[in-house]
């Protein structure tokens, strides 16, 4: 699939945004931790990869201190 650049920009934006403010909340681990997968899944079909180190920091920012892991 070929991507223009204001819509891989577009969508790189908006989905880094929802990194950034996801938290877990309700959610099991499981879910939260699949939730935030499928983000970086959805950055990589716009050709741009995350490592896993940055998922990991996405995903630990996003956690309450009394989440058990």
């Amino acid at each position: 699939m070929k991507i223009d650049s204001n819509s891989f920009l577009l969508v790189n934006s908006n989905v880094r945004l929802a990194l950034i403010t996801m938290k877990k909340g309700n959610l099991s681990v499981s879910d939260y931790v699949g939730k935030m997968k499928s983000f970086a899944d959805e950055i990589a079909t716009v050709g741009k990869s995350m490592d896993s180190d940055e998922l990991i920091a996405y995903i630990l920012n996003g956690l309450n201190k009394k989440t058990q892991i």
